[in-house]
This record gives structure tokens, C-alpha cells and sequence, in this order.
């Protein structure tokens, strides 16, 4: 049993007190006895023994268990201290120091892992058996203490250099293409570009002339003079962002067509409606006439005969000396058929006063013809192949006079250039 001490305070109260006596009452003993019967009994949980115990123990638990895992944790961390040491060092001699002579440390390097061995001459110590028994003590051995030399930098420099590691080339984007030959023409040039192909890229063409594309080899149609500056622009499909630009810039060039205007000039040949055609505007090489009424003809200036009543469109086509073409239109309207003047009616009564058919235009064309004379009754009545034998209004088989009525006749003839030509009318007997 252990005897309790007391400290200076109560050594104090101990000594002052020794020496008192009080007087004994039995009366104040009684009264004192019957005051503590009548206090309340609590339970023992309540009470401030129990409570304070209870303190004790869960205190003293605790620090048990904050004791265990700090001691647990320990070895582990100086483990983890340990790894991270690299060695290039020496052993340092303590009171009972178990290495004798000079260590010597040779470090092993092959693609980032390290041996290490401390060698003595009586007794070696390793890093493993260090820490083993760091663990088992959990505590830090202060012999032998060891002292680095080693940094991280020294370990990178000792690394051989690593000869077959392949190389990565990165490409750097581009905005090259390339055109077809035929950069220069006239409108509807269609020109072809193509740019170098890449990854990971989009590829956005302005063609100059307010049009766009996004492949990357497109066609264009310039249908419009002028000259258009071709750019290409590269951009990254990954950020969007704009790689770069095309720095030489292909011209497009697109020449004009010629400019024309078609002149026509009407008149009367022999009879004849005619039209003779010339153009005015921009210097040309060449052309080429369609008048509509079946003639074609490659000479700047024409005339032509309109024998028909009717609308004749005319086109003009040039090549300019830029070696575009150029295409006018001209509209012509003939009034009346071209009946070769002849007239509508005769009176053979031999007053010598128009008493003879023949049209005007066969005396003055001087053409090859034959012109017949039928009678919707009798048919055919008179055929004459010569300007001097007119019709008299006779039959030419019988002799007789014909009546006075409505006749249709008939001229076949060959034109100045070879071509069969036909007309018809209707002539009218009056006696």
C-alpha cells in the first residue's frame, strides 16, 4: 500500500490544526446524524465518483489509441522518407559502431532504377535491414546515422541517355493549293483548285467574287468579267481557331465578251423587200449571221431578201480579239408577202389598156421561171416560161376567151444563188 504525501499546503493546514481541541456535545453529533439520514439517495451513475471514473477511463482509451496509430504510422512514414533517399553516402561511427572501415557506395542506373549497395570489410549493413528494423522498434535507429550526398539533380545527370527513342515530327499547317492551267479566259471560266491535304483541319476558299467552299478541292464558275484574288484559310477543327492563311494569292482572270449593236436598213429591190445588216461596237475577229430567213453568212455586212410576211429574228454572233464571243439579237417584222409585184387583176378587152398578166418582178429578176394559170372549173388554162408571152385571158387549148372570174396562179423559178423559189396569187378577169 502506498503512503500518501502530503504537499506543502496541506503540510500547512496539517501543523496549525494539531494543536486545537473542540469540546465534544452529543447534542451536535445527534443533529448532524439525523441531517444526512434525510438526504435523497441518487443513483450511482449520478454520482460524481462515478461520472469522474467514467472521464478517466474514456480519456485514458483514448490516448491509448492516438498512441497505437502514431506508433503504427511512424515506421511507415520513415520508410517513405527512406525510398526517397538516394545514395552516394557514408556511414558515420556512433558508440558502438558496427562499421569499421570506409563504405563505399556503387550506384547502378538502368532506365530509371537504382541498386545500391553498401559494402565494409567486417560487417554490412543494408537499407533493407535498416528499415526492418525502423519497423520493428517503431522508432527512428539513431546508429548508424546516415548522411545523403545524393540529390535528385546528381540522379538525372547519372541517367544514360536513352539513344533509341523515336523521334516525333510535328507538321505545321499550311494553306498551299494549286489551280488548273486556265487561270485567264472569258465568262463561264470554270476553274479547279486543290489544297494539301492535312488532318484535323477545315479548309474555307473565298473565290473572290462573293461565293465560298469548304472541300477541299473545289471547282468554280466565273461568270462575270474582272480579275478575283483566290485565298485559302486553314483552320483547326479541334479549337476552330484560324491556323493560317495562304500568303501567295492566284488571280483569276476573266475577260470581257464584246459589246455589239446590230444595224438593219430596209428597202425595195425590184420589187423586193430587202435588209442589209452591219454592227457597230467592239473590234472583232470574226462573225457569224443567222437573218432568220434561212440565210447564214460569215460577212460583216449582209442584205437579204424577205419575201414572206412574218417576224424574223436575227442573230449576230462575234469572237472578240480577246477570244471571247459575244451573242446580239435583232427582231424584224416583213408587213405583206413578197408576191413578185404582180397585180390583182386585168381587163383583156383589147383597148390595149392592161390587157395582160404577168408579175412585174419576173421582167426585172431575169430568172429562169414558169408560171401556170388554173381555173377552179377547166384547171390548168395558160403555162408560159418567158417574160415576152403573158397571159391575154384565153384558154390556151381551146382559144376561147375565159369568163370573168378569180384565177390562181403559179411562178417556179431558180434565185440569183441556184435556190427554187415558189409564189402563188390570185389574179381576177374583168371584161
Amino acid at each position: 500500500m502506498k503512503t500518501n504525501k502530503l504537499d506543502s499546503f496541506e503540510r500547512f493546514v496539517n501543523d496549525s490544526l494539531s494543536g486545537e481541541e473542540v469540546a465534544y456535545n452529543p447534542s451536535d453529533w445527534d443533529d448532524l446524524s439525523t441531517r444526512l439520514n434525510n438526504v435523497p439517495t441518487k443513483p450511482f451513475y449520478k454520482n460524481g465518483w462515478f461520472i469522474g471514473g467514467a472521464a478517466a477511463v474514456i480519456i485514458s482509451a483514448g490516448a491509448f489509441v492516438y498512441q497505437t496509430n502514431k506508433q503504427k504510422e511512424a515506421p511507415i512514414d520513415i520508410v517513405e522518407k527512406t525510398e526517397q533517399i538516394n545514395f552516394t553516402e557514408q556511414i558515420v561511427n556512433s558508440e558502438n559502431s558496427v562499421v569499421e572501415n570506409k563504405s563505399s557506395i556503387e550506384v547502378e542506373s538502368n532506365n530509371n532504377i537504382t541498386k545500391e549497395k553498401i559494402n565494409t570489410s567486417s560487417e554490412t549493413i543494408s537499407r533493407e535491414e535498416i528499415i526492418e528494423e525502423v519497423t520493428t522498434n517503431h522508432q527512428i535507429p539513431k546508429e548508424p546515422a546516415i548522411v545523403s550526398s545524393f540529390t535528385n539533380q546528381d540522379e538525372e545527370e547519372s541517367r544514360p541517355l536513352n539513344n533509341n527513342r523515336e523521334e516525333t515530327k510535328v507538321s505545321i499547317p499550311v494553306a498551299d493549293y494549286k489551280a488548273s492551267s486556265n487561270l485567264i479566259g472569258c465568262k463561264g471560266l470554270t476553274v479547279s483548285f486543290k489544297a494539301v491535304e492535312q488532318k484535323d483541319v477545315n479548309y474555307l476558299w473565298s473565290f473572290g467574287d462573293g461565293t465560298y467552299s469548304s472541300i477541299i478541292a473545289p471547282k468554280h464558275t466565273y461568270n462575270t468579267a474582272g480579275e478575283y484574288k483566290v485565298e485559302l484559310i486553314v483552320q483547326s477543327t479541334i479549337d476552330e481557331r484560324i491556323l493560317t492563311k495562304s500568303s501567295l494569292l492566284q488571280t483569276v482572270i476573266v475577260h470581257k465578251d464584246p459589246e455589239l449593236e446590230i444595224l438593219a436598213d430596209e428597202y425595195l429591190d425590184k420589187g423586193c423587200p430587202m435588209v442589209s445588216y452591219s454592227f457597230i461596237g467592239d473590234e472583232v475577229s470574226s462573225v457569224y449571221w443567222n437573218l432568220g430567213n434561212g440565210t447564214l453568212t460569215k460577212e460583216k455586212t449582209v442584205k437579204s431578201a424577205y419575201k414572206k410576211r412574218g417576224n424574223y429574228n436575227v442573230l449576230l454572233q462575234a469572237i472578240g480579239l480577246n477570244g471571247c464571243k459575244s451573242t446580239v439579237k435583232k427582231s424584224l417584222f416583213i408587213e405583206k408577202d413578197y408576191n413578185l409585184l404582180a397585180p390583182s387583176a386585168f381587163t383583156p378587152d383589147g383597148d390595149g389598156l392592161n390587157d395582160e398578166f404577168i408579175p412585174e418582178a419576173l421582167k426585172l429578176l431575169n430568172n429562169q421561171f414558169t408560171m401556170v394559170i388554173q381555173s377552179r372549173v377547166e384547171g390548168t388554162v395558160y403555162e408560159t416560161s418567158g417574160v415576152d408571152r403573158p397571159w391575154d385571158g384565153k384558154n390556151q387549148k381551146t382559144g376561147l376567151e375565159c369568163p370573168e372570174a378569180n384565177y390562181i396562179w403559179v411562178v417556179n423559178l431558180i434565185n440569183d444563188k441556184g435556190e427554187k423559189e415558189q409564189y402563188t396569187g390570185a389574179v381576177l378577169i374583168q371584161r
